[in-house]
């Protein structure tokens, strides 16, 4: 079994647990095998920093670029990267200079009835607009992010994502972003970051 195998399952627990009406017995027995798995998994941990592109940097320097599946360069991204657990089923890739994709969210996501929780769609953007700078070969750090909640934001249903950025202006990227469900814009968003330096470049110290 592959790490990435062992995370979908646990993104379904969560959503079962999350969903689930069980009895107490039923309930105390998933506690027990779910603190049993912990203490397995508790022997091999990593320890910190931790970071969205590595399990415990710096195991290698540079970035990972993979524009064909961006949650290679991101894998741990709390929505997009496919070795965390809490992520959507996401596609994303970097077409060009802009980031194009889709992603499915769960009930884990919920935010008001049947819809994603706001704070799950702005977390969504600030790592759709970081990768754009990547996009365009460059690193960037969110200074602001302003979003503008147009309808809701629907769950279980594919989900349209895009975003591109202007480029630098000075110390600054200025960054758009939009989700779509159905062909219609639910949420869109400005994100504002600060340069870090080029994508290529070594991004941790030795």
């Amino acid at each position: 079994m592959n790490s990435a195998r062992l995370v979908g399952d646990v993104h379904a627990l969560a959503n079962a647990v999350r969903t689930s009406a069980a009895p107490h017995d039923v309930q105390e027995k998933v506690a027990s095998l779910a603190r049993e798995a912990t203490a397995l998994l508790q022997q091999y941990v990593s320890p910190p920093p931790y970071a969205t592109e590595q399990l415990a940097p710096p195991r290698q320097r540079n970035l990972t670029w993979n524009p064909e599946d961006l949650r290679r360069t991101v894998p741990y991204s709390p929505l997009l990267g496919d070795l965390n657990p809490m992520a959507g089923r996401a596609k994303v890739v970097a077409d060009g200079g802009a980031v194009r994709g889709s992603i499915v969210l769960s009930p884990i996501h919920a935010g008001p009835i049947g819809t994603a929780h706001g704070g799950v769609v702005a977390a969504l953007f600030d790592e759709l607009t970081s990768l754009a700078i990547m996009a365009a070969a460059r690193i960037g750090y969110t200074k602001t992010l302003t979003v503008n909640y147009l309808r809701p934001t629907p769950l279980d249903g594919e989900l349209s994502l895009w975003a591109h950025t202007a480029g630098p202006t000075g110390r600054i990227f200025l960054t758009s972003a939009e989700i779509r469900h159905a062909g219609k814009v639910t949420a869109s968003a400005v994100a504002v970051h600060r340069a870090a330096g080029d994508r290529d470049a070594p991004v941790y110290p030795e």
